[in-house]
């Protein structure tokens, strides 16, 4: 007999069903701020335990590998011991998985496309609130998300050091919780959601200001920031749509810190 969870993450909702395990109770302590059973869900998942699967063989010193791929109506993903598919009509996803592997990578894939469907964004940066507005800082790999996150600690709410989602509301853009961190994990998730304040693209410098960043330039780097959508380009005209009426509602600049709190004072200015 299987059971079910039902993941709301911005408003957006996620079953999963599967057998009664390990797996089940520690997904039941990593969602647990974001475990409902209100809202209907707009993806299914079901998750197939196969004790040993092993699709991917680790190198060693190898960065971590998700594999993803679209194939018509079908979304492929695969790791070391998780591989699924979600098909994009009938929002019916499976994942077959170890029982000692995770579901998160899948459900970050799943989220991705399921933002872009309604207007909004999941994206590779950190998202903190401060005076209850959301900031978000993003970039390429080393750009400093993550310390960017870590030096707002004592003036901030941290919601995420690596995947944030940008929300569509009516008009207005949200910046939404997400039980998602790369590197902070000491910090706890947090469920909610704040009206979005600015976007920042990081630059690393000696002295910390802000520069305008042209829209053109912002929706490119807006897209290329959002994982698992931009490489495929049967999504292109959805993605650069979404981020296109982002920047144009939400300031994009490029802010050059220093690696100190400083950089608020000038965000603030």
């Amino acid at each position: 007999m299987k059971e079910t969870l039902t993941i709301t993450i911005a408003d957006l909702t996620v079953a999963v069903t599967l057998p009664p395990s390990d797996l089940m109770a520690r997904l039941r302590q990593r969602y647990d701020l974001f475990l409902t059973s209100a809202q209907p869900p707009q993806v299914t998942i079901e998750c197939i335990l196969t004790e040993g699967a092993r699709f991917i063989d680790a190198e060693p010193n190898s960065t971590w590998i998700s594999n993803v791929a679209l194939d018509g109506d079908i979304l492929h993903y695969e790791s070391y011991r998780e591989r699924g598919e979600l098909n994009l009509v009938t929002r019916r996803a499976t994942i077959e998985l170890a029982p000692t592997a995770d579901i998160e990578n899948f459900l970050r894939v799943v989220y991705a496309w399921l933002c872009l469907q309604h207007d909004s964004l999941l994206l590779h940066a950190a998202g903190v609130v401060k005076d209850g507005q959301g900031f978000v800082f993003f970039g390429p790999s080393g750009a400093g998300k993550s310390t960017t996150a870590g030096l707002s600690a004592d003036v901030a709410t941290i919601l995420s050091d690596d995947i944030v989602i940008i929300r569509k509301k009516g008009e207005t853009y949200h910046l939404c919780g997400v039980p998602f961190f790369g590197e902070l994990t000491h910090f706890p998730p947090r469920n909610m959601s704040v009206p979005l304040k600015g976007i920042y693209r990081l630059q690393q410098d000696v002295w910390s200001h802000v520069e305008p960043l042209s829209t053109v330039l912002a929706v490119a780097e807006l897209g290329a920031s959002a994982p698992f959508i931009v490489q495929h380009s049967a999504l292109g005209n959805e993605l650069l749509t979404t981020c296109y009426r982002l920047a144009q509602h939400v300031p994009v600049r490029e802010l050059y810190f220093n690696r100190t709190p400083e950089f608020w004072k000038v965000i603030e200015a």
